[in-house]
This record gives structure tokens, sequence and C-alpha cells, in this order.
């Protein structure tokens, strides 16, 4: 069975490619930014409708009447929507994460069904691979730098394993992922690198979490009143 989207047409312009750019003609970069990584999360975590291809080539700009960028967004034909367990999974690890709350982090991606070898022993090392995902964006030399940082934290982290004989045959492998994993992880993916590509900075486990709470508190208000839930909370 085939269905068909359409979509009007918008008189827009890419925001990395010249000509004309965001930069020349004084576009705010972080604010467009700041509202497309906005738009994602509340489709992501309210609607539970996330486009799972936002690269920069489906990302357009136009300017309004008063000069301000508005961020048209192309290409929907790729959408995933989580299963229940997995959208509360992960609305309480973006929370957590936010929080700092290593307890709440570690519970919450059990929920959502990740789980490695050395969970079991290192729990919190799951949560810092998941706290280096959704750290905030920033340039593509900041990004080569933080990675660069990780991975001689787990460099460090795999030869301690092994001066005191803990390390598991095989090292660290994945044991569960749930299915939604890739295309989550490849939308944040995708964010990082457009906000990378334009050089914007941008808090974005604070912009996800505060999505994640007003879903929750979305949810909650719509079962006390008796009214239909949204898209999210019957999924």
């Amino acid at each position: 069975r085939w269905s068909l989207f359409v979509t009007p047409y918008a008189c827009a312009q890419r925001p990395h490619r010249p000509p004309p750019t965001a930069t020349n003609l004084q576009v705010d970069r972080k604010q467009l930014l700041r509202q497309i990584v906005h738009v994602w999360a509340l489709s992501l975590l309210n609607n539970n409708a996330v486009n799972a291809d936002p690269h920069p080539g489906n990302l357009l700009f136009r300017l309004t009447p008063d000069g301000q960028a508005q961020p048209v967004l192309l290409d929907w034909g790729w959408v995933v929507r989580l299963q229940r367990h997995e959208l509360l999974a992960y609305r309480s690890l973006v929370m957590a994460l936010a929080d700092m709350d290593m307890v709440a982090a570690t519970k919450s991606l059990k929920d959502l069904g990740y789980e490695n070898t050395q969970d079991d022993r290192a729990p919190e090392r799951s949560v810092q691979f998941f706290s280096h995902l959704f750290r905030d964006t920033g340039s593509v030399a900041t990004a080569k730098k933080e990675s660069k940082e990780f991975f001689e934290q787990r460099k460090k982290q795999k030869e301690k394993d092994a001066e005191l004989g803990v390390r598991e045959k095989g090292g660290r492998k994945m044991k569960k992922i749930p299915d939604s994993f890739m295309f989550v992880m490849r939308v944040i993916g995708l964010l990082r690198g457009l906000c990378a590509t334009l050089e914007v900075e941008l808090p974005l486990i604070e912009i996800l979490a505060s999505h994640a709470r007003l879903a929750n508190a979305d949810d909650e208000a719509a079962f006390r009143s008796g009214m239909p839930k949204s898209p999210a909370a019957t999924s």
C-alpha cells in the first residue's frame, strides 16, 4: 500500500552553502539551530513522530517579513515512532543525564533495553557514554577534541581493567540493544553535525530534558482530566 505526503512549496535557502548563507545574510545561526533542535526534541519526546534524517541537506531557512530566520525542514519520508516503554525510558534517560543522576540514568538504560557485558560491574561507563553523546554541541574542532579525550579515557579504563584482571573476554560488547537505538542515535548525531557545521553551541541535553519534563507533565494533566492523551502517550 502506498501513501503520498505533499508539502507546500517554500522559497528558502540552505544555511551552510553559498550563495547566500546564514552567515553572509547575518542570520542568528544559534537561534535558528535552537529552533530546529527544539522541534526535533518535541517531535521525539512528546509527539512521538520524529524525522530520522535531519542531515544538512534536509534543512533550509527562509526570512520572514520582519527579517527573522525561520527553519524549513524537508523530507519527512523516514519517520520513527517509539514503543511506549521506549519513549518513557528515553524521557527518563535525558532527564537523569541533565540532573547528573547516575542511579536514575542506569535504571533508564535498563528500562530501555540497553545492556553490555560491563554493565554489571561498571554501569557508570554506559552512563558516561550517553553523557558524551548528549553533551553540548560546538564546532568541528571542539567535537574532535572532546571525542579524543573520551576515547583516551576509555583506553585508560581498558588498561586498568587488564591490570586488575577484571576485563571481560572479548572486551566490552553489546548484549541487548533496543530497536529504536540506531534511529535515535542517528538523529542526535546528525543534529550535532549540523550544529558543528554552523559552529553553534547549544545545551543539547538541557533542551531534550526540558521537553521530556513537559511531555510527562502533559500526560499527567491529560490523565487527571480524563482527556485523550497525546499521540506519544497512547503509542
